[in-house]
């Protein structure tokens, strides 16, 4: 469009030079022929580009009308293959409901049939039913006469039974009678019963505690004569027979002390001091037993509760070889002063 129009405008000025060139037309032929011919040959340039121009709008006139039909035949074929699909799928989407509707008819014949032959399979039922009823009705009929019969029976005995009721209560009341004189004879009996038996308990530890004093006694025997493991066991005897025997637990510490044994000896030492906490004599020797390991703050701690509860220990300390490692210790000097 552009190109037609610059044709156009090129043509008016061609035009307008023709027009200025007529009024100065020379004299001279042969000029002015020349200018003719020059005139003609670009009226003959102008004409081939207008027909170029022509030519080029024509060709892209008829691409575009092509592409125009080839893009609505597409869309026509897309449509129709469309619809060919459409129609495809409901036609079987049809075929399978007729199909359903048809297995659901039959089931549901199936199923009336069914509940028809059920039915009647209950009435059938429901009728012998009826007529067992009836037959049952005079059998019950029949018993009921015989209840009845033996109702009055037992009517006539009740009163011969109310009289034997009133002596049997009578007999009840007197067992009852009996009975509580039983139960307060039973409660005595048992009554001396638990005394006997407490009697038997305390002869029991009186004889369990003579026992007991009687291995403590071997033992003691068996530790003065430093047989140490006897005397250890007639302690362990002794303990057996009463648990909460202090000086046996403690003279047993004593036993494993001249061993070498100071841990265990200090283990029957706090047993025995459980049983009797006052004992001072038995923290004494949990101390000789610290100091004997150098367990020298614990001996100094136990031995401060010994001379807590005996402050006579504190000469005895003073004293005793097994605290010879401190008796240079300022500690122990000041708590022994």
């Amino acid at each position: 469009m552009k190109k037609i129009i610059f044709i156009w405008a090129l043509s008016l000025v061609l035009l307008s030079s023709l027009s200025v060139s007529a009024q100065t037309i020379p004299k001279d032929t042969s000029q002015v022929a020349q200018e003719i011919l020059k005139l003609k040959a670009q009226n003959d340039t102008l004409k081939m580009e207008f027909e170029k121009v022509k030519k080029e709008g024509y060709e892209k006139a008829i691409e575009g009308a092509n592409k125009s039909i080839f893009i609505s035949t597409l869309v026509v074929l897309f449509v129709t293959l469309l619809a060919i699909a459409v129609g495809i799928f409901g036609y079987f989407r049809i075929r399978e409901i007729k199909a359903d509707y048809d297995r659901t008819k039959t089931d549901f014949k199936e199923t009336i049939s069914g509940l028809k032959k059920s039915f009647e399979e209950d009435l059938d039922k429901a009728k012998k039913t009826r007529k067992e009823i009836e037959e049952g009705g005079e059998k019950i009929k029949a018993k009921s006469n015989e209840i009845e019969q033996i109702y009055n029976l037992i009517k006539e005995k009740g009163k011969y039974i109310d009289e034997e009721s009133k002596k049997l209560e009578s007999l009840i009341k007197d067992i009852n009678k009996i009975y509580k004189d039983i139960e307060n004879i039973g409660k005595d009996v048992q009554k001396v019963g638990k005394d006997v038996d407490e009697k038997k308990r305390s002869v029991d530890k009186s004889k369990t505690e003579v026992s007991a004093i009687s291995y403590l006694t071997e033992g003691n025997r068996f530790l003065d004569q430093k047989e140490y493991n006897k005397a250890i066991e007639k302690y362990r005897a002794a303990i057996e027979l009463k648990p909460d025997y202090a000086k046996a637990y403690y003279n047993w510490g004593l036993a494993l002390g001249h061993l070498g044994k100071y841990a265990e000896a200090q283990e029957k030492y706090k047993k025995s001091i459980e049983l009797e906490p006052d004992d001072a004599t038995a923290w004494y020797n949990i101390a000789c037993c610290d100091s004997l390991q150098n367990k020298n703050k614990e001996a100094l701690e136990n031995l401060k509760k010994a001379i807590g509860l005996d402050s006579t220990f504190k000469e005895k300390a003073r004293k005793d070889e097994d605290f010879k490692n401190l008796w240079q210790d300022e500690d122990f000097k000041r708590l022994v002063e």
